[in-house]
């Protein structure tokens, strides 16, 4: 599987493959990590051995402390750089209370209605786009405070689609 490191303006991209080795700058090295019983993980990376403490996960941001300093690194997996380059925005970039086109399209179906209820995760608009439809979901809980299209309506990328409040 193949994931994008970003630590500042540098981006790393790997690739974690099955026979327990990573492809790191084109070149294949040997991979392998263990979870300790105090909480840390041993990393072994070739021939060298990495000990990392207070390691934390946290959306798409991994951090951790090794030799007494602190790392913090955005994390994108295959899906999130695809989607990425698609024009989604993940669910932690999402803007609050509101839910926008991610890309241009046609509106296909509200699933939704003014005053309803909704959880974070739960399916909200049909946006075709592409010749395939989108199940654009909201990443927030709350109320549908208001509906900015309709069905049948063509929206560019970024058009409020609806507000929660």
């Amino acid at each position: 599987m193949k994931f994008e490191i970003n630590h500042g303006d540098d981006v790393l991209v790997t690739e974690v493959l099955e026979s327990n080795q990573v492809n790191v700058l084109d070149q294949l090295k040997d991979f392998d990590w263990m979870p300790q019983k105090d909480g840390s993980f041993t990393v072994k990376l070739d021939h060298t051995f990495y000990k990392l403490y207070n390691v934390h996960v946290s959306g798409n941001t991994v951090s951790f402390q090794h030799k007494g300093h602190f790392y913090s690194f955005s994390v994108k997996d295959e899906m999130a750089i695809l989607m990425d380059k698609m024009g989604f925005k993940d669910s932690s970039a999402a803007s609050e209370g509101s839910i926008t086109a991610p890309m241009p399209g046609k509106i296909v179906k509200l699933l939704v209605e003014v005053g309803d209820i909704v959880q974070p995760g739960q399916p909200v608009v049909i946006l075709e786009a592409m010749k395939m439809e989108n199940e654009l979901k909201t990443s927030i809980g709350g109320t549908i405070k208001n509906i900015a299209v309709e069905p049948g309506q063509s929206v560019e990328k970024n058009v409020l689609l609806l507000e929660i409040e």
